[in-house]
């Protein structure tokens, strides 16, 4: 079965765009699977990003005067299907990839479907910024995906913004159902 994602990224003046797409494509065991449709807000005048020089980038740019938040443009970025796509990977526009991350997660994918109906996986990022030479430094020491088991529902706190979960890792690799999707980085189905 073919393994064709189509990658929704939303944007607002972000200068690590396309640094994004080509982490994607250069980290990809597949790349000529995969498609993105980009919707990008550019404030004030913020300036375009040019995708002229990679293939399967549907790029819309629209331009406003203040923020539309991610519920609108995530709208409109996942809603553009591509008719053979089988995965939306829908993730916000300063990320950075692993090696392997898209036969990875299609492998993560289908075991959940085994399992439950219509999953989604989703997760925030770990921490990254440029140091003084324009290297890419992480905020932590490991780059790890992290892993918890939610104990409730319950939104704990808010910090910075977002909900504080109490949680523990746990070491069999198993998902753990829990309430909560981030808006950051979620993988699905099309439909």
């Amino acid at each position: 079965m073919s393994s064709k994602i189509l990658v929704a990224i939303i944007s607002a003046n972000e200068k690590d765009l396309k640094q994004t797409v080509l982490s994607a494509i250069d980290n990809a065991d597949n790349p000529d699977n995969l498609s993105f449709v980009i919707f990008d807000s550019c404030l004030n005048g913020f300036p375009k990003t040019d995708f002229t020089d990679i293939k399967n980038v549907f790029y819309m740019n629209m331009e406003f005067s203040g923020t539309q938040g991610v519920g609108l443009a995530r709208l409109i970025a996942s809603s553009i299907i591509m008719p053979d796509t089988n995965y939306v990977l829908q993730l916000d526009s300063h990320m950075i990839f692993v090696k392997h991350w898209d036969t990875t997660i299609v492998e993560c994918f289908n075991k959940l479907e085994k399992i439950a109906k219509k999953p989604i996986i989703s997760s925030r990022a770990p921490a990254w910024t440029y140091d003084e030479s324009g290297s890419i430094l992480y905020a932590e020491v490991s780059n790890s995906p992290q892993k918890l088991i939610f104990k409730d529902s319950e939104v704990s706190a808010f910090q910075d913004g977002y909900p504080t979960i109490e949680g523990v890792g746990f070491e069999n690799g198993d998902y753990i159902e829990h309430n909560l999707i981030s808006a950051q980085f979620t993988f699905s189905r099309p439909d």
